[in-house]
């Protein structure tokens, strides 16, 4: 089993192509929302981050993300697949809601990304709306249920996602779970995190400013499309 900060993954799709409305509206939409320059700054910034939580993980204090509320998930031995590590969120009532739905937040995480979701709760059923990052791609892919693989290759036949909405919140969150790492241990244990690796690197106190500055972005260029629609 590959530990959590050495899983890797190399995938491509296609957008779907069944409704013409949609396949002339959605690119327009992502190329706004998720422009090339965005791109870039995304994969640097969640492949840096995908190697600091493999040493959060590794913390001579114990596993950071067990401490954080993640549960973790152990996958199959001798297979080339990653650590899996998931986070519920607070529920939530929906105030509009007469039969007393309630919503809340999923976090799962590996080594080759990230799945963030909503999931709405009605009486004894649930259904999920997430999307997922690839650590070297930063394309939100569509996941309609909760994700219970644990290697990339598992991940080649999700479809971009036609909806966005949610990579704002999800980029917030992980921006929080930064500056809690830097109120708990100070930029200078994120300098260690960083000292074996040899990719191009961000500050550890621009990390959290960076990924709200991009969910900014991301929700702004969604405003603006919106209104011009």
């Amino acid at each position: 089993m590959l530990p959590f900060y050495q899983a890797a993954s190399q995938q491509s799709n296609l957008m779907p192509t069944a409704d013409l409305q949609v396949v002339q509206s959605v690119p327009i939409l992502r190329q706004q929302m998720l422009s090339a320059a965005r791109q870039r700054r995304g994969s640097l910034l969640l492949n840096q981050q995908c190697w600091v939580w493999g040493r959060d993980v590794l913390h001579p204090e114990g596993n950071l993300l067990l401490e954080y509320g993640f549960e973790r998930q152990r996958c199959p031995e001798k297979t080339s697949t990653s650590t899996q590590y998931t986070l519920h969120l607070p529920l939530l009532p929906q105030p509009t809601s007469p039969t007393g739905a309630h919503t809340a937040r999923v976090v799962r995480l590996w080594g080759f990304g990230l799945f963030f979701s909503d999931h709405l709760t009605r009486l004894d059923q649930t259904e999920y709306s997430g999307i997922f990052l690839n650590r070297f791609e930063f394309v939100a892919r569509s996941v309609q249920k909760l994700p219970a693989f644990c290697a990339a290759r598992d991940m080649a036949s999700l479809k971009r996602a036609d909806e966005l909405t949610l990579l704002p919140d999800a980029l917030r969150w992980i921006a929080g779970y930064e500056d809690w790492v830097i109120r708990r241990f100070g930029t200078h244990y994120r300098d260690r995190c960083l000292a074996t690796w040899n990719k191009r690197r961000i500050s550890p106190d621009q990390v959290s400013p960076a990924w709200l500055r991009l969910a900014q972005e991301i929700e702004a260029s969604h405003t603006r499309f919106c209104r011009s629609s």
